[in-house]
């Protein structure tokens, strides 16, 4: 069997100069390729992305990858992009990035005030140690290395 099989991950996020970008990356085996980034023009809706999206998939395929699964970034119109596209290509897993999901999680559960002075504790510590002179930041690696290596 011949080509590269591979997951690719596309993600849309605006640019500092306000304009929006699709990125496309593979992975295989643990590497990751930069596929490219392709501007997605004015057009912000589900069908307009899923169109680009499946040009990208059409051209990657054409390079000989055979791609099996695709994970989309789902915010804005994106998820509706990926229903769309997982109904035309059956073949191919169309999954969701959590990477929002766990943000907003890790968000909730910090507004919670004994997670938050903990992490709020945890954060002054290090900022101290950071921020302090060269001689407690060595004590500081030296006991947490003794600790760790119990």
């Amino acid at each position: 069997m011949s080509g590269k099989y591979s997951r690719a991950g596309e993600y849309v996020w605006q640019h500092i100069s306000k304009t929006y970008l699709l990125g496309v990356h593979l992975t295989l085996f643990g590497i990751v390729l930069v596929e490219g980034l392709h501007g997605v023009g004015s057009e912000h809706h589900a069908i307009a992305l899923a169109r680009q999206m499946e040009e990208l998939l059409k051209a990657l395929f054409r390079r000989v990858w055979k791609v099996r699964a695709v994970i989309i970034d789902n915010a804005g119109q994106c998820e509706r992009a990926r229903r769309i596209l997982a109904v035309r290509w059956p073949s191919i897993h169309f999954g969701k990035c959590f990477a929002h999901d766990i943000n907003n999680l890790v968000k909730a559960i910090l507004k919670r005030t004994g997670f938050r002075n903990v992490a709020d504790e945890a954060c002054a510590a290090v900022t101290a140690l950071n921020g302090s002179s060269s001689k407690w930041l060595p004590r500081a690696n030296k006991v947490i290395m003794e600790l760790t290596s119990l």
